[in-house]
């Protein structure tokens, strides 16, 4: 069985994020919604393989009681989540049974994680652990909250350590040798002004 160890996903309508998200990982893929994203990730692992995390890098937002996310032009709110999602959204039942045993899915859309709903229903249909920040995503791997996670039975736990990405060890791990080429020397230059 081949694993796939990272897909990072990013919408196709705002530049700055597509940027953002090629910068830190070149092989970003770029995509109009939910539903491109799932099918070219399906094609991506193929019949044997299995995803170990899949990253949505787009925007969100909590605003008063009904917070979103966003990839492409599909959005998702609050209020979608207590009607059943979006029929675009809803395609990530397509995605269970694909991820690895420790596989999970990363909303890196700022605010993520003040929606816990979003996230409880995004692990129940996805059979996956789903992640989310509370504060400002940054695409070069840190949140300016802190990360909360929902298990597909339910389970919503706060304050828990941020999912070590492949984009996040590639430019704050040991080894920037594993970033690719743009991300290591941007990882390199993060690091040394960090220190």
């Amino acid at each position: 069985m081949s694993l796939l160890k990272s897909v990072v996903a990013c919408g196709s309508q705002d530049w700055q994020a597509t940027l953002s998200a090629k910068l830190f990982n070149p092989r970003a893929i770029v995509v109009a919604g939910v539903q491109e994203m799932v099918e070219r990730v399906v094609v991506k692992i193929g019949p044997y393989g299995s995803i170990n995390e899949l990253c949505i890098l787009d925007h969100g937002e909590q605003t008063s009681d009904d917070g979103w996310v966003q990839l492409g032009s599909d959005r998702l709110h609050d209020r979608d989540v207590a009607k059943g999602g979006t029929e675009a959204w809803r395609s990530l039942a397509n995605l269970r049974g694909l991820f690895a045993d420790e596989g999970y899915l990363f909303f890196m859309n700022c605010g993520a994680g003040q929606s816990p709903s979003i996230l409880r229903w995004a692990a129940g249909l996805a059979g996956t652990r789903v992640y989310g920040g509370t504060g400002y995503e940054h695409a070069a791997g840190f949140n300016d909250g802190y990360y909360v996670v929902a298990w597909p039975d339910g389970t919503i736990k706060e304050r828990v350590p941020r999912p070590q990405t492949t984009i996040a060890s590639a430019i704050f791990g040991s080894d920037p040798a594993t970033a690719p080429t743009v991300g290591r020397s941007m990882g390199e230059k993060l690091r040394d002004l960090l220190h």
